[in-house]
């Protein structure tokens, strides 16, 4: 059983042996509106059109927001960072799915950085303080057109690289999407990436889109019956208000920099770091008819979990911690 060392609620943690040196930048183009039917879905969109690497859709609220698993992601409206963001990648296929941990890593040392909270991780990415959910990723994946559609309404965003389309034209195919300012130029945006014949070796095949979508509870003061013990929020782990648009820069500069080590250097130092935050490691878990104990998560972001005398190996599913169900919910 793997061990690891826990921090009390608000200690400070020692010096992170996984931040490499700060890598190269390009920027983030991001687009803020004030409603959507689903920031995932208008991303999406932006891509056919031809929007570039590292494009964030940023809502105040999502009339269809969705999770993982079908899920629907509700949120009152001006609670929450509900973003999404566009990479275009530059690994193989099969690895895709890893971006979920890169996310969720660099959504727990961002909440950490802003609001000294001691975030974990559930598998494969959720984030939780005092094992309650905090924050929620989505990662999606699509092949990308080969060339942006001809009909595409485009104009020129000031400081943002290239033409995105208008926010008129994007929201007339998902829905009426208001928007509360033209797209800003962001410092920051993708790190260096590997060569075709670099960690992964040569990338074949169609190019690929991701879209990671990234939901965090900021200024929620409560939350309804059916979230009862199980969903907290910066407010209330902090008792203070703090602003969105911080918790957001400290998302985007966090996720340049792990992006930035996973295409360069593997999945390696990533899996190391979600480790250092695992909540699921070493306790009985079950993921649909399996029970264990979980151990360890594999090279491919797999869960090993420990059966008996054999080791099995969990690609996706939902984890039920065994001695959480059976003691029921946490009080409010």
């Amino acid at each position: 059983m793997r061990g690891r060392t826990r921090q009390s609620r608000g200690a400070p943690r020692p010096p992170d042996p996984f931040t490499g040196p700060e890598p190269a930048r390009a920027s983030h183009c991001v687009l803020r509106l004030r409603e959507v039917d689903s920031t995932q879905t208008f991303a999406f969109e932006l891509a056919a059109h031809g929007a570039p690497d590292g494009t964030v859709v940023v809502a105040d609220f999502q009339r269809q927001g969705r999770g993982r698993r079908g899920h629907a992601w509700t949120a009152t409206p001006a609670t929450s960072v509900l973003a999404s963001i566009l990479i275009r990648p530059r690994v193989a296929v099969s690895q895709l799915p890893l971006y979920s941990f890169v996310a969720a890593v660099a959504v727990a040392d961002a909440l950490e950085s802003v609001a000294n909270v001691d975030v974990r991780l559930k598998w494969p990415n959720d984030a939780l303080v005092r094992e309650r959910k905090i924050a929620g990723i989505l990662l999606e994946s699509r092949i990308s057109p080969a060339t942006p559609p001809a009909e595409r309404v485009v104009e020129e965003r000031p400081g943002c690289p290239g033409a995105l389309p208008s926010a008129g034209g994007v929201g007339a195919m998902s829905g009426p999407a208001v928007a509360e300012r033209v797209p800003e130029h962001r410092p920051g945006g993708a790190g260096p990436v590997a060569s075709d014949g670099g960690v992964w070796g040569a990338i074949s095949g169609p190019p690929m889109l991701v879209v990671i979508g990234i939901g965090i509870n900021v200024r929620q003061s409560e939350f309804g019956a059916d979230l009862c013990g199980r969903a907290t929020s910066l407010f209330l782990e902090t008792g203070h208000d703090v602003d969105r648009d911080v918790v957001l820069d400290a998302v985007l500069d966090a996720l340049d920099r792990w992006r930035a080590r996973f295409e360069s250097e593997g999945f390696a130092p990533v899996r190391a770091r979600w480790l250092d935050r695992a909540l699921t490691i070493g306790r009985r878990v079950r993921i649909d008819d399996v029970e264990g104990v979980a151990v360890d998560i594999g090279m491919d972001g797999a869960l090993v979990v420990a059966d008996g005398a054999a080791e099995r190996r969990i690609s996706a599913g939902e984890v039920v911690e065994v001695a959480r169900a059976e003691r029921g919910r946490a009080s409010c």
